[in-house]
Formats: structure tokens, sequence, C-alpha cells
């Protein structure tokens, strides 16, 4: 007979040993479900980086303390009762 606590015991077991196979899997899209840097998926590819480029013609502004108060200030403008 099977008691309570190796019923508890079994289920975790299998739910860990589950879990495990299930972080093995191969990143894919959420999307398409397809997986990433596989040429049979039409060749499209995933590269890490370590940091946003700056697009053609933009230049990056670092979020910052200056620009949180100025737009604290201008919501409190705004907000302010009459």
């Amino acid at each position: 007979m099977i008691n309570k606590k190796q019923k508890i015991t079994c289920f975790l077991s299998i739910l860990t040993i589950t879990l495990f196979f299930q972080s093995c899997k191969k990143d894919y899209s959420p999307t398409t479900g397809w997986e990433y840097n596989n040429p049979k998926n039409g060749g499209f590819e995933v590269v890490p980086y370590s940091e946003q480029e700056t697009g053609p013609g933009l230049v990056f502004l670092m979020p910052g303390i200056i620009f949180q108060e100025e737009l604290l200030y201008l919501l409190f403008i705004w907000t302010k009762p009459k």
C-alpha cells in the first residue's frame, strides 16, 4: 500500500525529471515555433550582442536622472490642481 508521503515524493520526482528534460530544449521562436540558427527554417540567425546598437542617423541617449526629473516635473505641473 502506498501512503501519502510516498505519493508526494513520487509526484515531485516525476515533476523534477520533467522540468529537467524541458530545460534541455533548444531555443525557438514563441511566435513561429521554429528553432533559431537553423538553416532549414530559412536561415534566420540570432546573434548574441553585449550592447544595444545605435541605428544609422540616430544618437543614443542614456536614460538618467536629468530626464527623469524633467519628466516628473512636467507630470507635476500637468496634474497640479488649480
